[in-house]
């Protein structure tokens, strides 16, 4: 049911105010009927002995005048019937009297209304002084109880009406003084916009009831920026990634098209282009990559893995690179452990085509494979310039640049680690003093550990 919550707050709050006090007044008129009920019983039957008892104390040979028994109380009538059921003349007062009393069980108690008056009465079986049965009827005239229920049960109903109206007005205000809070969550959330994702709402300025509805939304505001975060990255990211290699691309072909040039030059370009876009592939694929292990949308296929001869496939194809510069590969260690080895290649390919790159000449490169209780621990270390301490805490940040007498941006290479580790349950650190790096990664040894 769509609409103001409001109006469904004030509609419930009138309609249980008229459902409550619909309840009190049939209560109260059940109530009172009761009441009114057993006193005229207590007083029609305190008469019945009344007229009893003077029929009791008349001389056999006076007759009974019916009429003259209870002339001081003038709301009270006495009427007989005899066992013919014909109405003794005597006690005959104009009245209707109605086929339950005439007829119908002694002592109970009727209710009849006429045309101008109510009446209750009660039929009582008695004997004449000659021993023969007949059926006394007192009445009692109950008008002014009756006018006086229905009076006060009318005017609780024209009471009631009124209060419902009134009522009616104070629940609209409650309902719209008690939504404020929602007024007002409403009024800062419309501000938000893509450049004050970073806005958190206040919960203590909120009830109680909302407070953990705006813990959720500010976790869902911390998402939604960190997404945001990661899609600008990735798109300043590819842009830096993509600029030098189209930049180079189209200077070399705007300067192969300047002038007549041999075969061998177009198949150089050529061969250079081709460097270039693998190069640009690369690069998209492992942007791709982060994204879907950052986002938690890579599927992890797990099976046993040699360590050892994983780094050693992957050693001897870094090894002809690290030849330029006279660096020696060396692999210390063996371990096993179940994970995927697509994506554990592709860490350990990071970190020693990283190692190869800073490593200084005549060097060595150790990839050192041990076990560690549970996990294993891989350690890929290289002779160089020492990373500041300040950088190794920001090394795996994305797009993190470190200045050594220059700015020299690192790629997205141990980014991309990191968050493949994350994926692993893994985890990625590094050590750099005394012109000495490395950068450790351990793993659990079985799929279902995570490492904090």
């Amino acid at each position: 049911m769509k609409g103001s919550i409001a109006t469904k707050l004030t509609l419930h709050f009138t309609l249980s105010y008229f459902l409550i006090v619909s309840a009190a007044i049939a209560f109260f008129w059940w109530f009172s009927s009761q009441h009114f009920n057993d006193m005229d019983k207590q007083y029609i039957l305190s008469k019945s002995d009344m007229v009893i008892a003077a029929i009791d104390g008349i001389n056999q040979d006076q007759d009974i005048n019916f009429s003259t028994i209870l002339t001081d109380h003038p709301d009270t009538h006495v009427l007989a019937i005899n066992n013919a059921n014909q109405l003794i003349p005597s006690s005959y007062q104009g009245l209707t009297v109605p086929s339950a009393l005439r007829d119908g069980r002694p002592g109970q108690l009727v209710n009849w209304q006429s045309e101008i008056a109510y009446f209750k009465g009660i039929a009582t079986i008695t004997r004449n002084r000659q021993g023969e049965n007949f059926r006394l009827i007192v009445i009692r005239d109950v008008t002014y109880h009756a006018e006086f229920l229905n009076s006060s049960t009318k005017n609780m109903i024209l009471s009631m009406g009124l209060m419902f109206f009134i009522l009616s007005i104070i629940g609209a205000f409650v309902a719209w003084y008690g939504l404020s809070p929602l007024r007002k969550f409403s009024m800062e959330t419309s501000r938000i916009d893509i450049n004050t994702l970073a806005t958190r709402l206040d919960q203590q300025e909120y009830p109680k009831e909302m407070q953990s509805s705006i813990q959720v939304f500010n976790l869902m505001l911390k998402r939604l920026e960190g997404s945001f975060d990661q899609l600008s990255f990735y798109a300043a990211n590819l842009a830096h990634e993509l600029r030098t290699p189209l930049a180079s691309m189209t200077v070399r072909n705007q300067c192969m098209l300047q002038g007549e040039r041999s075969s061998l030059d177009y198949k150089d370009t050529l061969e250079s282009n081709i460097e270039e876009l693998e190069f640009l592939s690369k690069t998209v694929t492992d942007i791709l990559l982060m994204a879907k292990a950052e986002s938690e949308q890579l599927t992890v296929n797990n099976e046993r893995v040699d360590v050892y001869e994983l780094a050693s496939k992957l050693a001897d194809y870094f090894q002809l690179l690290a030849d330029e510069k006279n660096v020696n590969i060396i692999i210390e260690g063996q371990a096993e452990l179940n994970t995927d080895s697509a994506l554990l290649r592709r860490i350990i390919a990071n970190l020693l085509s990283n190692a190869v790159r800073h490593a200084d000449d005549n060097s060595k490169i150790i990839i050192a494979i041990g076990e560690e209780n549970d996990n294993i621990q891989l350690s890929v270390s290289n002779v160089g310039k020492t990373i500041p301490t300040d950088d190794c805490t920001h090394l795996f940040e994305r797009n993190f640049t470190r200045n050594n007498n220059s700015t020299v941006n690192i790629g997205i290479g141990l980014t991309l680690s990191r968050a493949l580790l994350n994926t692993l349950g893994g985890r990625i650190w590094v050590k750099s003093a005394r012109q000495s790096t490395q950068f450790y990664i351990r793993l659990p040894k079985t799929s279902d550990t995570v490492l904090s």
